[in-house]
């Protein structure tokens, strides 16, 4: 019953996303609506005595399907997407000029397109395996985006596939809620399947180099190895394998690049492998007199703020380069804290206190950057990590969406950030409690 009212409210979505001239409250009422079925469901799974994965599998495939017939919903990125695949798909380098530089030129049907793209004055940002993606579905289908929205699904279901196989071996109540999470997320089924983000392709890779990677390790058992022929493979083999999937993930976003010091460690030939796959995607572009998405990115850094936390507060005091400064301080603490942590226990890294830490001091955080969390979180789950990705929706609440023609477009309502950041802190706070309540209950026994 849970999947079936999920699956009418992404539906009611899907219609009405071609035409409705004020989208946001469909959408708010349908993720709401998702996120409750969603907290039921995971109550539900909690208390299942029978296997339920294959059906929370099945219902997570036709949400997506919801999303793969829809119109993008509260976001314009996909104009982009089919501009760059029309620029490397015909052999022009996407890097080397901004969409703005051809508004003169003669663009044939691609005129819509890039009359619609934002900020065109910007390159573009994207990895440059995310750049081939969107090139090979120009070649299936020239400025549309259902070749694209399939690639991405398509990589979404292969994500569940591969914490299916990371959980195999757990508990029947971890792997269920990890399979639920993935599978019915309602973030996940928005930004990708409606969407069509391009983060789920780096988050895939990266989590397929950590499954190779850390099966090499002894974190997944024998029978796991066995079952997905890795037993099969020499040690070294499979540390190279996972190396050229960090090089790929980190090609397609830089997000990636957090996690390679964990899993590849100290390993040289781990690392020369990852720095051949990282030069093999980047310098065809380099060679054509550019700096790939290092230029885009770097106006990207450098000129926007949208919907960061401790970036806003602190920047009004001490203005932007301070802030950036001393936030990038935090961050690299707590980077450094982590790997202590990993290297004492060697468990799978914590992907979800980096990329939150990550998000909490970045000047930027777009609502679909919280799909690096995903996986971490369903593998570990928190309070905090599961709030974040069901309040960080609160951010399409911009003043523009609104319609509402007073302050900047992408500006939100002063009421917005404090109720999204503070749901994730009070999920901190729950966490906190209930660890410092379990030390308590070990110190009593012991």
């Amino acid at each position: 019953m849970c999947g079936g009212l999920s699956a009418a409210a992404w539906a009611a979505l899907a219609v009405i996303s071609p035409h409705a001239s004020e989208p946001l409250i469909p959408f708010l009422l349908a993720n709401a609506s998702a996120w409750l079925l969603f907290g039921v469901s995971w109550w539900l799974c909690r208390q299942a005595e029978k296997e339920v994965s294959r059906i929370v599998v099945l219902w997570g495939v036709a949400f997506r399907l919801c999303g793969f017939i829809a119109q993008p919903v509260l976001d314009d990125d996909y104009f982009r997407y089919l501009w760059d695949g029309r620029q490397l798909g015909t052999g022009a380098n996407p890097y080397a000029t901004a969409p703005a530089d051809h508004f003169a030129g003669d663009v044939g049907e691609f005129e819509e397109i890039l009359n619609n793209v934002s900020y065109p004055h910007v390159r573009t940002i994207y990895g440059p395996l995310t750049e081939v993606g969107f090139a090979l579905s120009y070649w299936i289908a020239p400025g549309k985006l259902w070749p694209w929205k399939l690639f991405v699904i398509s990589c979404d279901l292969l994500l569940l596939w591969l914490i299916a196989c990371l959980t195999q071996t757990a508990t029947p109540l971890i792997r269920r809620t990890a399979l639920l999470l993935v599978a019915w997320c309602p973030l996940s089924i928005f930004e990708t399947g409606f969407n069509a983000h391009a983060d789920v392709l780096g988050v895939t890779l990266l989590i397929a180099a950590m499954f190779g990677v850390r099966a090499s390790a002894g974190v997944l058992n024998g029978r796991l190895r066995a079952r997905q022929g890795w037993v099969t493979m020499s040690e070294s083999k499979r540390q190279h394998i996972g190396a050229v999937l960090c090089g790929l993930a980190v090609s397609a976003k830089v997000f990636a690049v957090l996690l390679v010091p964990l899993l590849l460690e100290r390993r040289f030939r781990s690392w020369l492998m990852f720095a051949l796959v990282v030069a093999a995607m980047y310098l065809p572009f380099v060679f054509t007199g550019t700096s790939a998405d290092l230029q885009g990115l770097l106006t990207f850094a450098a000129s926007w703020e949208f919907n960061s936390s401790l970036y806003a507060v602190l920047s009004n005091f001490t203005g932007v380069l301070a802030a950036k400064f001393v936030l990038g301080g935090v961050f690299l603490t707590v980077c450094f804290a982590v790997w202590l942590q990993w290297r004492r226990d060697r468990s799978l890294p914590r992907g979800d206190i980096l990329y939150g830490a990550l998000f909490l001091c970045a000047a930027t955080v777009n609502p679909w950057y919280l799909l690096w969390m995903l996986p971490f979180v369903a593998l570990r789950p928190s309070v905090a990590g599961l709030t974040a990705l069901a309040a960080v929706s609160a951010s399409y609440i911009t003043w523009f969406n609104l319609g509402v023609a007073t302050g900047g477009a992408f500006e939100h309502p002063i009421w917005v950030r404090p109720i999204e950041y503070g749901a994730v802190l009070a999920g901190a706070g729950i966490d906190l409690w209930r660890w410092r309540r379990s030390k308590a209950v070990i110190s009593t026994r012991a």
